[in-house]
């Protein structure tokens, strides 16, 4: 998906592909991926909708994501810190910077989902963050 050489790219277009982007993979992104998907998916004539992973508890608010290549565990991402994570679900499938535009089906994204020890995961359909 690369636009390098190419001249006068619609700045919305760059985000949608730098969302992607592997220094996107880490804690405290999410809002500003999410965003940039959601105006990408809508430009290119798509409506997805803002999905919003929100920690409830006592405990600690560190929520993980299992990546997962081939059946066999590859890392383990640390991709929220305040207990809040944001993606975008299109057609049943949440896409963010850690499953590609791809996306992955929403029941499998929940499942690499890893809340801290005691935590419970709460999930929103919003229209705007």
């Amino acid at each position: 998906m690369a636009l390098k050489g190419l001249e006068n790219v619609p700045e919305w277009l760059s985000r949608f592909q730098r969302a992607f982007d592997a220094g996107k993979r880490q804690a405290g992104q999410c809002v500003e991926v999410a965003k940039a998907i959601h105006e990408g998916l809508s430009r290119l004539g798509q409506r997805s909708e803002f999905y919003r992973v929100t920690l409830v508890g006592e405990h600690r608010k560190i929520l993980g994501f299992d990546e997962i290549v081939n059946g066999v565990l590859v890392k383990s991402h640390q991709v929220a810190t305040n207990g809040l994570h944001v993606a975008v679900r299109l057609q049943g499938r949440i896409i963010d910077a850690y499953t590609g535009l791809a996306g992955l089906p929403e029941e499998e994204y929940l499942r690499r989902l890893v809340p801290y020890p005691g935590m419970k995961i709460l999930v929103e359909v919003v229209d705007s963050l």
